[in-house]
């Protein structure tokens, strides 16, 4: 399964509202190693955390989603990666 989020953009959006990882999972009532280990990419959220997340950015979980999903890869983007 592809992943749902990519944690560069899920940082840079924190950023942007000036939280730190503690201050987001406080305000998602996640754990701060949850926050972390997303950023990272190293796991990939619930839908309980995907709608906390949604909700502390005052977002839709569809609008939050749209702004953190990791860039599909176009046909011609794959044919540059096999050298085609």
């Amino acid at each position: 399964m592809p992943p749902l989020i990519d944690g560069k953009k899920l940082r840079e959006l924190r950023f942007r509202h000036a939280w730190s990882q503690e201050s987001l999972a406080n305000k998602a009532r996640i754990s701060y190693d949850a926050v972390n280990k997303l950023e990272l990419c190293k796991r990939q959220p619930s839908y309980y955390t995907i709608r906390a997340l949604a909700a502390c950015f005052k977002l839709t979980t569809a609008e939050f989603l749209d702004m953190v999903a990791p860039a599909i890869p176009t046909s011609d983007a794959r044919a540059t990666e096999k050298g085609v």
